[in-house]
């Protein structure tokens, strides 16, 4: 999903891949901040605004990340 955004952009881009720790790593070294959350649920049930359940692995939830974009080039230089 993340490649067929940042192609909007431009055809060459490519967005951040790897897995959870790698991710990490580069979000640590580039000093952004994520985080996974789930959202709060409106329904007849839970008028108080309860969280949407556990975080289970079929659970939908939303990202909070900075807003930053960094462009690096194929010489890995900012």
């Amino acid at each position: 999903m993340l490649a067929k955004y940042v192609r909007n952009f431009h055809p060459r881009l490519i967005g951040l891949t790897g897995s959870l720790e790698q991710v990490a790593t580069a979000a640590k070294i580039y000093h952004v901040r994520y985080r996974k959350f789930f959202p709060v649920v409106l329904d007849d049930d839970t008028q108080s605004g309860e969280k949407a359940g556990k975080e289970e692995e079929n659970a939908q939830y939303l990202m909070d990340h900075s807003a930053s974009i960094y462009l690096i080039g194929p010489m890995e230089r900012a």
